[in-house]
C-alpha cells in the first residue's frame, strides 16, 4: 500500500531515515515482502507507522492548513505511536526507535506459547464477560497454567476482538452461539496483544521508554488506554506502557471525540493509512462523524 505514497519525496525520506534507524530495509520489506516476515509484529508495527506517517505527507501536500488546524488526533493500537509523533510530543527518530523494541518484544511475549486474537459479533443477549470466563476454565483444563481470554479491542458497540491462549480462543469458536455471538473470525496474528499475555513485552519496552525525552503537544491525543487526551506529557511513559497489556478502548475514544452539544457542526476527520477501515468503523459508531470523514 506504500507505493502510492511514494511519489511525495519527503515519504520517501522517512522510509530512508527509518532504514538507517532499524539497520534492515523497511521500504523493501514493504513493497517486495515476504508477507510471512511482515505478519511478524516485529516488522509490523514499524512498517504501519511509517506507512502512515507516509500517508500524512500526502495530506500534507495536498490540504497543508491541516496541519495547522488539526485539533486532535487519535491512532489505533499501535497507531498512538503515530499519532504521538504528528503531535510533536515525540520526534519521528524516537518514534522509530520505540516502536522498533515495541514490536521486538511484544513478538517476544507472542513466542512464549500459543495464543491469538478473534473478532466476534455480539448480539444484543450476548454474554460476552462469561464466555471469556468459560474459556479460561476450560483451557485450564486443557492443561494451560494460567488461561488468558479477555477483550482486547473495543471496536464498536456489535464488535469486539478477543485475545488469549489459543485452547480459549477455540473454546469460544465452537461455542458461539451458546453466549451470543456471531461473525467470528480469527485474526491473522500470532499474538494475543492487548492482553495480559503480554506481559513480557514490558520491561524492555518500559527501559526504552525512560530514555526519551517528550515535547509538547501540539494538538490533543486521545490515549487507547483511557479514551481520553493525555493532560501532559508525563503521562506517555504511563499510558503507552499500560496500552500494551489493556483494552484499546476505540469506540470510547471515538465517543469522546466527537461528543458535541446538539446542532454542532461536526469537524472534517481525515482517515490516514488504514486503507478506509477506520473511517468504515467510524461510520458504525458515529454516521455523522463519518459524513465529514476523507480517507487518505
Amino acid at each position: 500500500m506504500v507505493q502510492k505514497y511514494l511519489r511525495f519525496p519527503q515519504a520517501r525520506e522517512l522510509f530512508e531515515m527509518a532504514n538507517e534507524i532499524l539497520d534492515y530495509n523497511l521500504l523493501n520489506l514493504c513493497l517486495h515482502g515476504p508477507q510471512e516476515k511482515l505478519d511478524q509484529t516485529r516488522f509490523n508495527q514499524p512498517a504501519t507507522v511509517v506507512s502512515s506517517l507516509a500517508a500524512l505527507e500526502q495530506l500534507r501536500e495536498e490540504r497543508p492548513r491541516v496541519f495547522e488546524t488539526c485539533k486532535a488526533v487519535a491512532g489505533y493500537s499501535v497507531g498512538e505511536l503515530t499519532a504521538l509523533i504528528f503531535s510533536g510530543a515525540l520526534s519521528f527518530e524516537n518514534g522509530i526507535r520505540l516502536v522498533s523494541v515495541r514490536g521486538a518484544a511484544m513478538q517476544y511475549a507472542s513466542d512464549k506459547c500459543p495464543q491469538g486474537m478473534l473478532s466476534v459479533h455480539c448480539t444484543p443477549q450476548a454474554s460476552l464477560l462469561q464466555a471469556c470466563k468459560d474459556a479460561e476454565k476450560w483451557a485450564q483444563d486443557c492443561g494451560v497454567e494460567m488461561p488468558v481470554c479477555q477483550v482486547a479491542v473495543y471496536l464498536y458497540t456489535q464488535s469486539k476482538i478477543l485475545a488469549g491462549n489459543t485452547q480459549a480462543l477455540q473454546y469460544i469458536e465452537e461455542n458461539a452461539k451458546k453466549y451470543g455471538l456471531s461473525k467470528l473470525t480469527r485474526l491473522p496474528v500470532s499474538g494475543a496483544f492487548h492482553s495480559k499475555l503480554m506481559k513480557p513485552a514490558l520491561k524492555s519496552f518500559e527501559k526504552m521508554l525512560h530514555t526519551l525525552e517528550f515535547d509538547d503537544f501540539r494538538c490533543h491525543v486521545y490515549s487507547n488506554y483511557k479514551a481520553y487526551p493525555y493532560g501532559n506529557t508525563a503521562l506517555i511513559r504511563k499510558y503507552l506502557l499500560k496500552q500494551i497489556m489493556s483494552s484499546v478502548k476505540w469506540e470510547q475514544c471515538m465517543q469522546m471525540l466527537y461528543n458535541r452539544p446538539m446542532g454542532t457542526a461536526f469537524p472534517r476527520t481525515f482517515d490516514v493509512g488504514s486503507g478506509g477501515r477506520m473511517s468504515t468503523i467510524l461510520k458504525l459508531i458515529n454516521l455523522k462523524a463519518h459524513e465529514h470523514c476523507i480517507t487518505v
